[in-house]
């Protein structure tokens, strides 16, 4: 049922680490486990599930494939082939935000096996400038949010799209973007907005979703905003899949490679730790790996503003 906060002020936002916890460490694992669990509702509005809309074709093959991504590899194999092929076979919009994000994290994959890493402790370097120029902020920035941004960005414009939200300038922008709200803009006019932003996304049976551990930072933030979240009360129930966003109280953001809801383990690939992109594990059994996570956010299908081909729809 509806948990209703009070309000609260925004929360202070930290430095964006260079460095990841030192009880953390590097994983190759890539087993990914994607299941349903319970959800919670918290906030005036109900979280939307994916309407009764129906797809022939799906999403349009790619045109453009390694253009943009590391190393001028195409990002059309592997788990992308899968990906692209189930794209033109998906009937929801849930199925084809799966594959969507999907090739979001076959991006990711590539750039750390193409050792992307900034120069020195600049912030810098020829690939995560071209990152900072996608997410259009300026170089030299912390450039974790930035990382996360151009994964979507490619899987987006292999399809022939455009990403264009939410933000993943930082990790207090992102948490307020996926609960549909603004962290630099509070006006009415703006929440109106947003709102109407929503509305739209429901209306095409897919809407941004913010997922928060009971308790938690981002938890807290939903309801001080009054919107909704899918809260889990302990790891068994969170719900994230590849492709989703970790938001870290650290005011870090990294990408989730891959979730086990029976065993805990969350793998994540990351910008801007140590200076370069990296693969980590985390053990969400361990309170001391859970509690450090704010929430994880999932964009809506129409966040990629993907073209359709002969695409017809009822319900």
């Amino acid at each position: 049922m509806p948990r209703i906060g009070e309000n609260s002020n925004h929360p202070t936002p930290t430095t964006e680490p260079t460095d990841p916890p030192a009880s953390h460490t590097p994983s190759t694992d890539t087993k990914s486990v994607t299941t349903h669990d319970r959800i919670e509702n918290n906030g005036a509005h109900a979280l939307s599930t994916p309407q009764p809309h129906t797809h022939t074709t799906g999403l349009r093959p790619p045109g453009n494939t390694g253009v943009h991504t590391a190393a001028g590899v195409s990002i059309s194999n592997g788990v992308a082939a899968a990906a692209l092929h189930g794209a033109q076979n998906v009937q929801t919009p849930d199925q084809q935000l799966v594959e969507l994000q999907l090739l979001a994290v076959a991006s990711a994959q590539k750039e750390l096996a193409a050792g992307v890493k900034e120069i020195g402790n600049t912030n810098t370097g020829p690939r995560v400038d071209e990152y900072a120029k996608e997410a259009r902020m300026n170089t030299g920035g912390k450039w974790c949010g930035y990382f996360t941004n151009w994964n979507y960005a490619v899987a987006a414009k292999d399809l022939e799209g455009r990403f264009k939200g939410p933000s993943l300038h930082s990790k207090p922008k992102a948490c307020y973007s996926f609960l549909y709200r603004s962290y630099t803009n509070d006006s009415g006019s703006k929440m109106r907005e947003l709102d109407t932003l929503r509305a739209d996304h429901e209306a095409a049976g897919s809407t941004r979703q913010f997922f928060v551990f009971a308790g938690s930072q981002g938890h807290a933030l939903a309801k001080s905003l009054n919107q909704p979240c899918v809260v889990a009360d302990d790891y068994r129930e969170l719900d994230i899949r590849p492709g989703d966003t970790a938001l870290w109280d650290r005011s870090h953001v990294g990408m989730v490679e891959s979730y086990n809801k029976e065993t805990g383990i969350l793998v994540t690939i990351e910008g801007n730790l140590s200076g370069r992109v990296r693969r980590m594990e985390y053990d969400l059994k361990n309170a001391a790996d859970r509690n450090q996570f704010t929430g994880f956010g999932r964009p809506s299908l129409e966040d990629f503003n993907l073209p359709e081909v002969g695409s017809e729809s009822s319900g």
